[in-house]
């Protein structure tokens, strides 16, 4: 069983087990995770190893690169946009940013 280092309230603790439970399937090496809700970080762990050597513990400094996470952002927001009827898939990318048109680009949709 991994040791989860850092802050998780009481209230959180499926994410911790969530979290907990990759480690013990053998899914991460080392990781972290962090949830900030209203601007205040309230989940903040940690665990694992920084080295694939497994000698260097994974801690509250180790840096972990963080790949194409924005596009998973932007899916969502946009889904949410349309959802509340603020913006359309078949409508041009050009309708709500009008510089996007440039180069042949006009036509684009959401």
């Amino acid at each position: 069983m991994v040791e989860i280092s850092g802050t998780c309230p009481p209230r959180f603790a499926p994410v911790k087990d969530a979290f907990a439970a990759n480690f013990d399937a053998g899914l991460e090496l080392g990781a972290r995770f962090t949830l900030v809700q209203a601007g205040e970080s309230v989940v903040d762990i940690w665990a694992g190893y920084a080295d694939r050597k497994e000698t260097k513990p994974f801690d509250e400094t180790t840096l972990a690169p963080i790949f194409s996470t924005g596009k998973a952002v932007a899916a969502l927001l946009i889904a949410r946009l349309v959802d509340q009827g603020k913006l359309d898939y078949d409508q041009t990318v050009a309708r709500v940013w009008p510089e996007f048109a440039q180069a042949g680009k006009a036509a684009i949709t959401v």
